[in-house]
């Protein structure tokens, strides 16, 4: 993949061997870390699985509710080999306190698949989980490390960042990044349509570790996306996973989705089979 430098404007002034505060670091500078974090991170957490409880709620125009969902699952990130792609995969186990049948083994299976036959079967497994999602929006959006990839490298020519100033989150010093998608073919699309992604992304300056992502989604004739997610140090991993992800889709009728997920549980997933790259393109 050929990759373009992006330039952006310099806020501050970099200095070399003193600890600085965020303020006086160049977003320039800021985005190169957060790059790196992110290639790093996607290393880090290649085939890791950690436990998913997901409340859903549906509402009507005027504030009534009309419908609520549990749904637990097994969540596998996976860093698929030779693409610059992120997989997330959501194995539901549990809806509203019933058992999924023969849930508990499929993950397995289907990373033991023969070739790289795991890809398309790791894709059936999330295009399945959709099926137990409520509301009248088909969600293709709701993953905890959507908006990390807008930091990759080959990514960041695509939109046009800013500073926006500091924050504490959870006792960490942060960096506010706001980010708006440039014209042209977008990241997310939404029934074979381009959407520009805009929001914001917290980094801490020291080594820019993403502590909380935004991403804000507009259909003007039918649809408002908001979506945050908080990130933590995990201790046994060593690396920030997310831990809490909100999200709400608001309808032009008045309707909307809201929706809940907390992640625990960590862990490197373990299967008897073995991983065999997909061929480069």
């Amino acid at each position: 993949m050929n990759v373009r430098r992006a330039v952006f404007s310099v806020c501050g002034t970099v200095l070399i061997g003193v600890s600085l505060p965020a303020q006086v670091i160049s977003t320039e500078d800021l985005l190169a870390r957060g790059g790196r974090y992110v290639e790093d991170l996607e290393k880090q957490l290649a085939v890791v699985i950690a436990d998913e409880t997901y409340a859903q709620e549906l509402w009507a125009r005027g504030a009534r509710q009309i419908a609520s969902r549990t749904i637990k699952s097994e969540a596998l990130f996976m860093e698929l080999p030779n693409e610059d792609i992120w997989l997330f995969v959501r194995n539901v186990t549990m809806v509203d306190g019933r058992p999924v049948a023969d849930s508990k083994e499929r993950l397995d299976r289907a990373l033991a698949a023969p070739g790289f036959d795991y890809v398309s079967r790791l894709g059936a497994i999330d295009a399945e989980s959709a099926r137990y999602d409520i509301g009248h929006v088909w969600r293709t959006t709701g993953y905890p490390t959507l908006a990390l990839r807008f930091l990759l490298p080959g990514y960041q020519p695509r939109f046009v960042f800013s500073f926006d100033g500091t924050e504490k989150l959870g006792g960490e010093s942060t960096s506010r990044i706001r980010f708006v998608e440039r014209d042209g073919s977008s990241v997310i699309q939404v029934n074979a349509a381009n959407v520009r992604s805009s929001g914001t992304l917290w980094l801490r300056p020291d080594d820019g570790a993403v502590v909380r992502t935004s991403l804000e989604l507009r259909l003007p004739s039918s649809l408002r996306v908001s979506i945050v997610v908080n990130f933590q140090r995990d201790a046994a991993l060593g690396v920030w996973v997310p831990v809490r992800m909100d999200e709400r889709y608001d309808e032009v009728d008045g309707g909307s989705t809201r929706c809940s997920a907390r992640y625990s549980n960590f862990r490197r997933f373990e299967t008897s089979g073995r991983l065999i790259q997909p061929p480069a393109r």
